[in-house]
């Protein structure tokens, strides 16, 4: 399994959008981002259903221009600048609301991953076995059991957000 982002290089990306947003004319700006892959095994109706394998990263831009709101999604990190100035068009069309605003705070600490290296390392060859073992050693215990749906999956994923008030 391809890791997502690392967390460092998807926080430098927050922050540029940041830079991006502000130089096309937000007052403030967030960037919320992550990053994850996904491999899934799927039964249904005692068979295999699907075998799934998803990589994708995704940022969310927040803006606020002369108290109004706008908002634009990516899941590519060269267009955020290009999504940004989309931002502040759609906060310049909107109506302005003084309790708008990018909440202040302070930076957090990077975390650890929280996982078993030995699950991000599985395949997804390897989770299809492991699905069809789990489907028949169940069936195996009563014929008679039928298996509706059932899945086995792993998900890693990688968070981050910057914003122009210091988080």
């Amino acid at each position: 399994m391809n890791p997502p982002i690392q967390q460092k290089e998807l926080l430098a990306l927050c922050e540029e959008g940041v830079q991006a947003a502000l130089a096309a004319g937000a007052d403030e700006a967030e960037v919320f981002a992550t990053s994850h892959t996904e491999s899934e095994a799927n039964l249904e109706k005692n068979d295999l259903n699907q075998i799934r394998r998803v990589e994708e990263t995704t940022f969310g831009i927040r803006v606020v221009k002369k108290g109004a709101l706008g908002f634009c999604t990516s899941n590519q990190p060269g267009s955020l600048a290009g999504a940004a100035k989309e931002a502040v068009t759609l906060a310049s069309l909107s109506p302005a609301d003084d309790h708008n605003g990018i909440p202040e705070g302070t930076a957090l600490p990077d975390t650890p991953a929280a996982v078993d290296p030995a699950l991000l390392a599985l395949t997804v060859p390897e989770l299809t076995e492991m699905c069809m073992n789990l489907m028949a050693q169940t069936r195996a215990i009563d014929s008679r059991l039928t298996i509706d749906s059932g899945s086995i999956g792993i998900t890693h994923a990688t968070q981050a957000i910057a914003n122009s008030k210091g988080v």
